[in-house]
């Protein structure tokens, strides 16, 4: 990790997760969402971005070196995981051409 970029995202080498991310040297691990738990993030998060990250940590933590309550209380903490949150869920890249 470089200096510069404090925050990471990588493959979880735990069974029982699917994500590790990085802030500020703290681990934070995280399953992928069920559809129930991202449609509610995308709809509460259609007008406040951050609720959708705080639904995401609220269903998909599942431990780590900083607490869920930590990463919930801390606004810092929660942009850090907006940048990140594609990531935490598995999303698809997507290339759509003309015919």
């Amino acid at each position: 990790m470089s200096p510069e970029n404090k925050n990471e995202v990588m493959p979880s080498e735990s069974p029982k997760c699917d994500v590790a991310v990085t802030i500020d040297g703290k681990k934070a691990f995280f399953k992928k969402p069920n559809r129930a738990t991202l449609g509610l993030a995308m709809a509460k998060g259609a007008n406040d971005p951050l609720t959708s990250v705080e639904i995401i940590v609220e269903n998909c933590y599942v431990g780590g070196d900083i607490s869920k309550k930590e990463l919930l209380e801390d606004v810092s903490n929660l942009f850090a995981l907006s940048g990140v949150v594609n990531q935490i869920i598995g999303t698809k890249a997507v290339e759509v051409k003309n015919s």
